[in-house]
């Protein structure tokens, strides 16, 4: 059961470019004593390494045919009112970045951590970066209890019904469509839609499970300063190294959970507000807000006859509607989920409270002084950080609902 866990784990984390094939060879692979061999031996290693890459870069292709596919079904050949510019133009800021923005992440961390292994310099204490919360230990720890591993299971499931409702939705939104749009371009576009979903699925899987396993090092890191409070070295240098991998992975986390829910607040508020203004005239609007036009031109992957279709409105509004808004709440729970609110200050918290705790009563008050006065002051101001993380989702809704309520 261990075993088989391990090869999943493998597997996920080598789809998401995380995991780098081990290059290590063991020693009967020189004992042919074969140069041919060697150097065929050179050559697969060095394929092998870049597997990881495969799939983040398929994916990132993906995401520029769907830019291009709604580009060119729905802004060009056609003359379009000034909502229709917008509702298209939320899709290309506000939903394809998401989309496109794990892979990307995934592709620079790989990059990243195998060019600091050539040209990593050895210092005491180097800057903290966000890679660092990608690459300083293991998502997953092989000896968790079976209900810690029950639970992992589960958030997965969890996350894959998010998943299936969403991808249900799109396939419906498409079959909808007149009989002119139902090509290969659209089923392929279905795809890679739901293919990038579920990257981003994976995605934030793999960040609750580096929480996760932040937080039990947080557990251990306590327990080792409670049995070593004694020696002021290392307790300081437990406190230093929980500290690294904590504000490396707040660093990322904070941005880029911000991104997420001002993308999924402004798209939100911005089509719900088009629901409603559309049901004063219609209960179910079944109608597209473009302008009638009979210059159409043919596209590289809409006829004209579809091209026809979208702007005499032959789809159904009201599953449209449903995607979109199904799509941006699994975004904005999976991301609130991940960190467990809007700050991962809290796991910095605990960690100082619970060393206050398990060594108020150490004999030697001159190192327990020394450590909590160490504790105070590592942690840089985030009072800041606060309101930006409660401003940025408000500033989404705020301009989502004016944009709806004005490019009617």
């Amino acid at each position: 059961m261990n075993d088989s866990f391990r090869r999943v784990q493998k597997v996920f984390l080598w789809s998401l470019g995380m995991r780098k094939y081990d290059q290590r060879q063991t020693t009967s692979d020189w004992d042919t004593g074969c140069l041919v061999a060697r150097s065929h031996l050179h050559r697969r290693r060095r394929c092998l390494a870049v597997t990881p890459l495969l799939l983040p870069i398929m994916l990132i292709i993906g995401s520029i045919f769907l830019a291009w596919w709604d580009i060119d079904c729905h802004l060009l050949g056609k003359t379009l009112s000034t909502s229709a510019i917008v509702e298209n133009m939320s899709y290309l800021l506000f939903y394809w970045p998401l989309l496109v923005l794990s892979p990307t992440i995934c592709i620079i961390v790989f990059v990243k951590s195998t060019c600091h292994r050539r040209t990593q310099i050895e210092t005491s204490w180097p800057a903290v970066t966000w890679i660092d919360a990608f690459t300083n230990h293991e998502v997953v720890s092989h000896n968790d209890i079976g209900g810690a591993r029950i639970s992992q299971w589960c958030t997965l499931i969890g996350y894959y019904i998010l998943l299936l409702m969403s991808g249900t939705l799109e396939a419906l939104d498409k079959k909808y469509l007149p009989m002119e749009c139902h090509t290969w371009s659209a089923t392929l576009f279905i795809f890679c839609n739901i293919a990038e979903l579920f990257f981003f699925c994976n995605f934030c899987y793999f960040l609750y499970l580096k929480r996760k396993s932040l937080e039990r090092y947080c557990g251990r890191s306590v327990t080792f300063i409670q049995l070593n409070i004694q020696h002021q070295e290392r307790c300081c240098s437990m406190a230093h190294d929980f500290f690294r991998r904590y504000f490396a992975l707040r660093k990322f986390l904070f941005t880029w959970l911000n991104v997420v829910l001002f993308c999924t607040a402004f798209g939100f508020a911005f089509f719900l507000t088009w629901a409603l203004e559309y049901s004063q005239i219609d209960p179910i609007p079944t109608h597209s807000p473009y302008e009638t036009s009979l210059d159409f031109d043919d596209g590289l992957f809409c006829s004209k006859a579809c091209k026809r279709a979208y702007v005499e409105g032959n789809y159904n509004a009201f599953v449209f509607l449903a995607k979109v808004l199904a799509q941006k709440t699994m975004m904005a729970l999976l991301a609130l989920h991940v960190v467990r609110g809007l700050d991962l200050k809290y796991q910095w918290n605990q960690f100082k409270m619970n060393v206050y705790m398990a060594t108020s009563s150490a004999e030697d008050k001159r190192s327990w002084k020394q450590l909590s006065d160490l504790l105070e002051r590592i942690h840089p101001d985030t009072y800041n950080d606060v309101l930006v993380s409660i401003t940025i989702p408000l500033l989404g809704l705020i301009i989502g609902f004016i944009s709806g309520r004005n490019v009617m």
